[in-house]
């Protein structure tokens, strides 16, 4: 496993976008732009590994998202649709052309509203470990008893919410303590309305996959199998699906050297 690196090696720049201050990386040089979307409660830092392997060739741009890592938290509204706002106008800011958007589970619905916003200077799509099962349902009573808990006790919630759902007892047990660490020390102000969202967010999601024109290219983690089913039933065949073997949601750091490779296939496609 590669440890996250830090923001002082990743030369860290910083602009403002929708009264937030984004911390961001780019290494300005490339025909194509490869703009890397973390997930819930991590930091660009989790594309250490990409960030080095793809940036010879591509020009790669990877933010903190608003509430995450450097980036301030001065907004009171937190869902994927303001996120989504906060890259489509990161885009423009920076000018940037032929962008292939990569996310990270909470960053693949970021990246839906993304092309939501505007799908102008976007020419490829690759979401990491999301869509497995669209058609689960999670019972009302569920979500609103990990909500009250959030607010109750949110670091053993949020903490014990990674460690049951997100890795399992085959994680390599430095990098589960890491994941589970940065879950609990999340600051709640964000963290409690990013999960609300996050759990209520499956009807914008299927609304979002039917009406999408660019395909969906997925690179998935097998410790969970996707539902190829019900992801036919909202994109058609206009999907890739590329299976990892693995213990945990992030792969991208558990396994970087097949994970790359694998993205580097879907990106010589595009």
């Amino acid at each position: 496993m590669k440890m996250q690196i830090t923001n002082t090696q990743l030369n860290a720049k910083s602009i403002r976008i929708n009264n937030e201050e984004i911390s961001y990386i780019d290494s300005e040089r490339g025909d194509v732009t490869l703009v890397f979307i973390h997930g819930a409660f991590i930091d660009k830092g989790y594309w250490a590994e990409q960030i080095a392997y793809f940036s010879p060739r591509y020009r790669v741009v990877a933010m903190d998202l608003a509430g995450h890592g450097n980036s301030t938290h001065n907004r009171s509204t937190w869902n994927m649709k303001e996120y989504g706002k906060d890259v489509s106008r990161m885009i423009q800011a920076l000018s940037l052309k032929n962008v292939v958007l990569i996310g990270h589970s909470m960053g693949t619905s970021i990246m839906l509203e993304t092309v939501a916003q505007s799908d102008s200077n976007i020419i490829g799509l690759i979401g990491v470990d999301n869509f497995k099962n669209l058609n689960a349902e999670i019972p009302q009573e569920m979500i609103d008893g990990l909500c009250n808990s959030l607010r109750t006790d949110f670091a053993n919630t949020c903490g014990g919410y990674a460690s049951a759902y997100l890795m399992n007892a085959k994680t390599e047990k430095q990098l589960a303590n890491k994941l589970i660490a940065a879950f609990r020390d999340m600051n709640p102000t964000v963290g409690i309305p990013v999960i609300e969202d996050c759990f209520r967010y499956s009807a914008r999601e299927k609304e979002l996959l039917k009406v999408l024109k660019l395909k969906l290219n997925l690179i998935n983690v097998n410790y969970f199998p996707t539902d190829e089913d019900a992801l036919k039933q909202y994109v058609g065949t206009n999907y890739t699906l590329s299976i990892m073997n693995g213990t945990c949601h992030y792969p991208m750091i558990e396994n970087s050297a097949e994970f790359n490779a694998l993205l580097d296939k879907l990106l010589l496609r595009l």
